[in-house]
């Protein structure tokens, strides 16, 4: 097994930032762990400010609920002559050997992805209070996988994850000054497909070149996978600042992550409503180039979230509006009106 050293995870690690108009921000850390479990990586333990003139303010960061998604020590063995498209047929007798590496179990689905996670981080300033938050903290998929397929196929990231739900801000005896709680769903009624596709470079052992002399040649084998994805957004949130409660309800649509409407409703007992309209819905009444990627492949055609119209009501009657109007002016897109209510 991987044995894991925390003084070498920090190396060419950013400790220190000092600011040209004076004073500095020192960043220390600490490696991720599961209970005292060490799990390999970096995490924030504290950010320390100083203004220049001898004022220190020390931001301290800890960690809970914390979900290890693979196993990060172990090595792992593969077998490329368990690729399914090689068969005998194929290749006849070739050998590609036996693949060892330090590689996750299962791999990651890039670079970028992530090994733990974790459920709860709060940050506190002695005498200043501290933030607590709250993460959906789901592990990443693991599709169709085979135990003895080579390559295998990578984790694929849940959308889910890294969501921030519940934030809540106390005073320096523990009490909640404000919080903010959200609620997630599907946001869409299409569920996106990928095709993607995992090589790894393995060497034939056997290979036979011409006059029998026996030679390493280079194969690229891969397996195909899906990454599944879709709309998934904030559906709902509560406001509480000093005890007080308001309520947004977000309304959406199948052509924009952005809300088409939200719904407020406050202490007072009046819901105020916002509605919104953008480039790219069927009432906009924008040129097509704004928003068609097919239109003459116009270079402003990803303008499609692009807000043209918006409204507010309370309690049903309408108390401001606004609208945008574009024209298309020799292949260009410009701002021919502006019109807002009450004016």
């Amino acid at each position: 097994r991987r044995v894991l050293f925390r003084s070498k995870m920090k190396q060419g690690i950013l400790t220190a930032v000092t600011y040209p108009a004076g004073g500095s921000t020192t960043f220390s850390y600490e490696a991720n762990r599961i209970g005292q479990t060490i799990t390999g990586g970096l995490r924030i333990k504290n950010i320390t400010t100083n203004d220049g003139y001898g004022n220190l303010q020390t931001r301290t960061v800890s960690y809970a609920d914390g979900v290890l998604h693979y196993d990060h020590s172990s090595y792992m063995f593969q077998y490329p002559n368990r690729n399914g498209r090689y068969s005998g047929a194929f290749l006849g007798a070739s050998d590609f050997g036996i693949t060892a590496g330090s590689n996750p179990n299962p791999p990651l689905w890039s670079f970028h992805g992530y090994h733990i996670g974790y459920g709860k981080v709060t940050s506190a300033v002695i005498g200043a209070g501290q933030t607590d938050i709250g993460y959906l903290n789901d592990a990443p998929a693991y599709f169709n996988h085979l135990p003895d397929q080579f390559p295998p196929k990578p984790l694929v990231t849940n959308v889910r994850t890294g969501k921030e739900y519940s934030r809540i801000h106390r005073r320096s005896d523990g009490l909640p000054v404000s919080s903010t709680e959200s609620v997630f769903g599907m946001t869409s009624r299409v569920v996106s497909t990928f095709k993607a596709r995992k090589v790894m470079p393995v060497s034939c052992l056997n290979c036979i070149a011409e006059g029998g002399q026996q030679v390493r040649t280079e194969f690229g084998l891969w397996t195909d996978y899906d990454i599944q994805t879709f709309r998934f957004n904030t559906t709902r949130n509560t406001q509480t600042d000093d005890g007080v409660a308001s309520v947004t309800d977000f309304e959406f649509g199948d052509r924009h992550n952005s809300p088409l409407a939200t719904v407020t409703s406050g202490s007072d007992g009046l819901n105020r409503r916002r509605e919104f309209t953008y480039a790219g819905d069927a009432v906009s009444g924008v040129p097509a180039a704004m928003f068609d990627k097919v239109a003459s492949g116009s270079a402003y055609r990803h303008m499609i979230g692009h807000i043209v119209r918006k409204r507010e009501l309370t309690e049903g009657a309408t108390t401001s509006a606004a609208e945008l109007t574009y024209a298309d002016v020799q292949g260009k897109i410009l701002l021919t009106r502006e019109r807002e209510f009450p004016s």
